[in-house]
């Protein structure tokens, strides 16, 4: 787009332009798309990390030592002594839904990052479809719906 500028097909129909976060892992890039708050303010900034509040590097989303594997959530700390961002889902005071694989729904880092929404957990893409649907809002707008809920509409 930059080089062809304003005669490019890209840039004409060009909406808005994105940008990526930086560092780009996945810790960093999950917490500033549930929170909408840049890596300098939430912190979460890799997946390995040193917390000095217990003096060790951690692997951040599974919330463990880096070596020896060790459980942080049993011994003195909580996820919450490292991340205290408030969600999108807390800030939107309606009611929200996150749809989250089993393989990780129950972990500290996704209940830190789903703290004010009903998490439903999915195994595999058929599972995720069966519990999903998008129904239409009378104006036309979509909304996204989990099976088995009610909006009022």
């Amino acid at each position: 787009m930059a080089k062809n500028k304003k005669g490019s097909f890209l840039y004409q129909h060009c909406v808005k332009k994105i940008t990526s976060v930086f560092p780009p892992t996945t810790a960093t890039a999950l917490t500033v798309f549930n929170t909408g708050v840049a890596p300098q303010q939430h912190a979460l900034t890799g997946w390995f990390m040193y917390l000095k509040e217990i003096g060790i590097v951690s692997a951040v989303l599974p919330f463990i030592s880096r070596a020896g594997k060790f459980k942080l959530d049993e011994g003195n700390i909580t996820y919450n002594d490292i991340f205290d961002s408030k969600t999108f889902y807390e800030k939107l005071g309606v009611p929200s839904y996150q749809l989250l694989s089993k393989a990780y729904y129950n972990s500290a880092h996704s209940a830190a990052l789903g703290k004010g929404a009903k998490t439903i957990p999915f195994s595999g893409l058929n599972d995720f479809l069966e519990k999903s649907t998008v129904q239409r809002k009378p104006g036309g707008e979509n909304l996204f719906q989990p099976t088995g809920t009610n909006w009022m509409l």
